[in-house]
């Protein structure tokens, strides 16, 4: 006696009008894979930073990141503050209405980067560098994050007036 094959249909959803839908065929996956390795390069085209991804390492980040003044642009940022990570292992910090903070900082590992502050370490991961853009998650003392985001100081920059 012959042996019998089950049919499949019966497996495969079935669409609205009840015929079973067909699997996707193979040029939809192709095409859908190529979407996905191009959309790197949409990114570069429309001159959007690329993210750093886990486990990417620093490859490029350090060259970006150091010896650059970045101008914080958080909202809760006091006005003025800046970072600047020297290659020489410090970073410097201010603000204009405080005074200057000079700190060592150190590559940890892939993007994270510490610095000492007020006794503690500060740990940050570098999530954004490009030439204009920085962007940091801190890891703060109590455990939380917060981001921040910062972009390249162009020459001049003036303190604004504070109120006095």
């Amino acid at each position: 006696m012959p042996r019998q094959i089950p049919k499949l249909a019966p497996c495969l959803p079935v669409a609205r009008h009840g015929a079973p839908r067909q699997p996707p065929t193979p040029w939809r996956y192709r095409l859908a894979l190529v979407g996905l390795l191009l959309l790197p390069a949409g990114c570069a085209w429309v001159g959007l930073p690329a993210p750093a991804m886990p486990g990417s390492g620093n490859q490029g980040m350090e060259e970006l990141l150091r010896d650059r003044v970045w101008l914080d642009q958080s909202p809760r940022a006091a006005p003025g503050t800046f970072r600047a990570f020297l290659s020489d292992g410090t970073l410097v910090m201010a603000s204009c209405g405080e005074p200057y903070r000079l700190a060592p900082w150190r590559w940890v590992s892939g993007a994270r980067i510490v610095w000492e502050e007020d006794g503690r370490n500060v740990d940050a991961e570098v999530v954004v560098v490009s030439k204009d853009t920085l962007g940091l998650v801190i890891t703060l003392a109590d455990g939380s994050t917060e981001t921040r985001n910062y972009k390249a100081a162009q020459s001049p920059v003036v303190c604004p007036d504070l109120p006095r």
